[in-house]
């Protein structure tokens, strides 16, 4: 479980993002580990669905904090 989440400066939760951009068979980054819709979301979702995103990452132990 993520217990602190990488932010920005102005204090917003960072994306997961590590701009190697490749997409597998299964519509997911295999740099990042988010799916194409959870990266098309992030920049209009909430701290909610942030969180919710970091935490399904780092559950499978494999969020990479940038």
């Amino acid at each position: 479980m993520v217990s602190e989440v990488p932010r920005n400066e102005d204090g917003s939760i960072a994306s997961p993002c590590l701009r190697l951009c490749k997409l597998d068979e299964n519509k997911t980054c295999v740099a990042c580990l988010r799916s194409i819709d959870e990266i098309m979301a992030w920049s209009n979702a909430d701290e909610t669905y942030k969180l919710t995103v970091w935490r399904r990452l780092s559950s499978h132990g494999k969020a990479l904090l940038p």
